[in-house]
C-alpha cells in the first residue's frame, strides 16, 4: 500500500508514505549555508520505519523521518509516523521501530518509543547508545522562527534517499485547517510524503520546525510545519539542557542581511527601521546626518554578527561593521510580532 497519511480532510496528507519523489532545486537559498546543513546535519537526519501487526492479522509499515537531538540516540519525529494509517481500524498487536541515519544504505538500528504527544503530533524515540556518539542537530531556542527569511527541510521522501526541500518560508504562523486554528505553520516549502517528522532548518542552520503535512489544492500544494517550540517539553527528557550554536550560522550574517534585504523589498515595515541603520548597513551616506562621526569612517566594507540572543519578543544582534577607516558597533533588535528592526545602541571606533 502507499501508506499515505490523511488528517481531517482527504486533501490533507501527513507526510508519512512511500511514493518515490525527486528533490527540488535549491538555487534561491544561500548556497554556503545549505551545503553546511547537508554536511553537518544530514548525518543526523533519520529514516524511520514503523512496522506493525493488527489484531485482524494485517501486517504493514509506515515510513517517515526524524532527527537526532542528542548524541546518545534520542530522536524527535512526528507522532503520526508511529501509528498505522487511518485506513486501518483494527488495534495494533505488535510493532517495531527501525532507524537509519543519513542514508538509506546506512546500518539499520532498532529504536524504542520514549513518549509522544498526539495532540501536538510530536514524539521522542531512542536508538542504542554508541561509544562514539551519534551525530546530532542544533535546536533553535530563540523567538522569531516563524519570521525567518527562509527555511530548508530535510528527510526521506517515499523510498528515496535523503533529500532537501527548499527554499521556503512561513506564509501563515497560525495555520487554519478545515476552519480550525492550529499551532502549525502554513508554508510554501516543497515537502514530499515521507518527510514527515523530519527537520526544518532556519537560516542559522538550526532546527526551527518539524515537517508535518501536505494539503493538495488546484495550482499546487500547501505544506505545514510544527514549530520546534511545540517539542520543547520533550527535549529536556533527552537530557538536552544547553544551547549549542550551529556550525552553519555564518555568524548570523546571512539572516541579518536577509532581514535588511526584506525590509528594502517591503517584506517588513520599512518606516519602522531607523534610517541610520537602513542607510549605513547598505553602505549609503544619509546616516551621516544622524551620526556625523560616521563620515570619517568611510564606506562599509564588511560586517560580522558578534553575538545573537533569542528573547520572547524576537532576537538581539550585536553587529560589528568594518568601514574604510574604522569600525562601528550596533546592537539591533528584531521584533517577531511587529516584524521590524530597530537600533538599541551605536558606537564608533576609529580615528
Amino acid at each position: 500500500m502507499s501508506g499515505n497519511r490523511r488528517l481531517i480532510s482527504p486533501l490533507l496528507v501527513l507526510l508519512c508514505s512511500v511514493p518515490v519523489c525527486a528533490g527540488p532545486a535549491l538555487a534561491q537559498t544561500p548556497a554556503n549555508i545549505v551545503e553546511c546543513i547537508r554536511a553537518t546535519a544530514g548525518p543526523a537526519v533519520a529514516q524511520i520505519v514503523y512496522q506493525f501487526q493488527l489484531a485482524d492479522g494485517t501486517k504493514d509499515e509506515a515510513r517517515g523521518s526524524g532527527f537526532v537531538i542528542k548524541g546518545d540516540g534520542y530522536i524527535i519525529t512526528a507522532a503520526h509516523v508511529l501509528r498505522p494509517p487511518p485506513v486501518y481500524t483494527s488495534s495494533v498487536v505488535t510493532s517495531t521501530i527501525k532507524v537509519k541515519l543519513g542514508s538509506l544504505f546506512a546500518t539499520e538500528y532498532p529504536a524504542s518509543l520514549i513518549t509522544k504527544i498526539d495532540d501536538l503530533d510530536i514524539a521522542l524515540i531512542k536508538m542504542p547508545m554508541l561509544n562514539a556518539g551519534w551525530p546530532k542537530v542544533q535546536i533553535h531556542y530563540g523567538a522569531g522562527e516563524d519570521s525567518m527569511p527562509w527555511l530548508y527541510a530535510s528527510g526521506f521522501p517515499g523510498t528515496s534517499d535523503l533529500t532537501g526541500a527548499g527554499p521556503g518560508k512561513v506564509t501563515s504562523p497560525n495555520a487554519v485547517v478545515d476552519g480550525k486554528p492550529t499551532a502549525w505553520w502554513q508554508t510554501d516549502i516543497p515537502l514530499n510524503p515521507g518527510m514527515s517528522g523530519g527537520p526544518v532548518f532556519n537560516s542559522f542552520g538550526e532546527v526551527a520546525g518539524i515537517a508535518a503535512a501536505i494539503k493538495g489544492q488546484a495550482g499546487g500544494s500547501i505544506t505545514y510545519v510544527i514549530p520546534i517550540s511545540s517539542a520543547l517539553t520533550l527535549i529536556p527528557l533527552a537530557g538536552v539542557t544547553e544551547y549549542t550554536p550551529s556550525p552553519c550560522s555564518d555568524d548570523g550574517k546571512s539572516m541579518v542581511m536577509d532581514f535588511i534585504k526584506g525590509a528594502v523589498e517591503g517584506q517588513y515595515e520599512k518606516d519602522r527601521i531607523s534610517d541610520y541603520l537602513y542607510q549605513t548597513i547598505l553602505g549609503q551616506t544619509d546616516a551621516n546626518r544622524r551620526y556625523p562621526q560616521l563620515s570619517r569612517l568611510g564606506k562599509i566594507r564588511d560586517f560580522e554578527v558578534a553575538h545573537k540572543q533569542g528573547v520572547p519578543q524576537g532576537t538581539w544582534f550585536t553587529i560589528k561593521v568594518q568601514h574604510d577607516n574604522g569600525q562601528s558597533t550596533w546592537v539591533i533588535g528584531y521584533n517577531r510580532q511587529k516584524k521590524w528592526i530597530d537600533v538599541a545602541s551605536f558606537q564608533v571606533v576609529g580615528p
